[in-house]
């Protein structure tokens, strides 16, 4: 991630007076062809992670109201629930397509919100996973030492390739930076302030990110919660 990091700055450095983003970087550096390609290929990617976000925002829409993931009783229409969910999401995009629309204004809006959101959440999990261990006279419900940082409690989880596979969702902490490159021309000082806050950024979210991890580990123990046979890929993040 680090890298990665410096990797934007540098680039946001170099291009400071572009415009056109993550299209201007390639194009300058590879020419325009791999530059449409790979410009291509991250829109598609933004394309199907929105979809996918779209079906799976109401698991945590279900716990924040019922306090738990009942998404799969669910029902629409007499329709079954993966069919529902997606009649929601459809009607979800449509609705922030409508409101994006209406110009910057509106999606200033719809991205204040959201950071809101985000923000809470991140305060709620910091600030109950003190209480929680406090009132477990600080006892972790998953128990650290030295081989919890090289072993993961996940039976399917053991051989360093199958380790490799955790990236898919570690880039998650870092994905979009990207995106702030078509913002570089817009900044003042770019070749100092842009690469400065890049790199702060960055190390925010590394720190966040461990820090989250850990206390996390506070209240959850993965073999009497998230082995459960209740637990999916749509729901195991909430």
């Amino acid at each position: 991630f680090i890298p990665y990091a410096f990797m934007m700055a540098e680039y946001g450095a170099a291009f400071r007076k572009e415009t056109g983003g993550i299209y201007t970087w390639m194009d300058r550096s590879i020419g325009p062809k791999y530059a449409f390609v790979g410009t291509f290929m991250w829109y598609s990617s933004y394309l199907i992670w929105m979809v996918n976000v779209s079906s799976s925002i109401w698991v945590p829409l279900s716990n924040l109201i019922f306090g738990s993931d009942n998404t799969s009783t669910w029902s629409l229409f007499g329709l079954n629930a993966p069919r529902t969910l997606a009649i929601l999401g459809s009607i979800f995009v449509i609705l922030i397509t409508f409101i994006s629309s209406k110009g910057l204004k509106g999606i200033a809006k719809v991205a204040s919100v959201g950071g809101i959101f985000v923000t809470s959440a991140n305060l709620v999990l910091l600030i109950g996973g003190l209480i929680v261990l406090v009132g477990n006279n600080f006892k972790l419900a998953q128990p650290i030492d030295v081989n919890a940082f090289i072993s993961s409690p996940n039976p399917a989880y053991q051989s360093p390739l199958v380790i490799h596979v955790f990236l898919v969702f570690a880039i998650f902490a870092y994905g979009g930076l990207e995106v702030v490159g078509g913002l570089v021309d817009s900044t003042e000082n770019p070749k100092i302030t842009f690469p400065r806050g890049i790199k702060i950024a960055a190390i925010f979210i590394a720190i966040g990110y461990s820090l989250a991890i850990l206390f996390e580990g506070f209240f959850i123990n993965w073999n009497n919660v998230l082995s459960g046979k209740d637990v999916n890929m749509a729901n195991v993040s909430y």
